[in-house]
């Protein structure tokens, strides 16, 4: 009976420390740098685990707001 006794108790200290270890992994590759990520500003991409910077339609084509609108409301003209 005392074997059994000893026995279980390794097995549930080793249960307990996986998932210990398995909480404290979740926390350091998932959640501590989405904080840090979103702390700085910046959009936390969950799928690809990536912390990644918003730029405007305007700054990536390096057009202006009203040329930006023009072009997208189809006035026929080609730049």
């Amino acid at each position: 009976m005392n074997k059994t006794f000893t026995r279980l108790k390794y097995i549930f200290v080793a249960i307990f420390l996986l998932a210990s270890g398995g909480v404290v992994a979740y926390h350091a590759l998932w959640v501590w740098p989405k904080q840090r990520c979103e702390a700085s500003g910046r959009l936390w991409a969950g799928r690809w685990m990536k912390c990644a910077t918003v730029y405007s339609i305007e700054t990536l084509t390096r057009r202006g707001a009203s040329e930006a609108a023009s072009a997208a409301s189809g006035s026929g003209e080609i730049a």
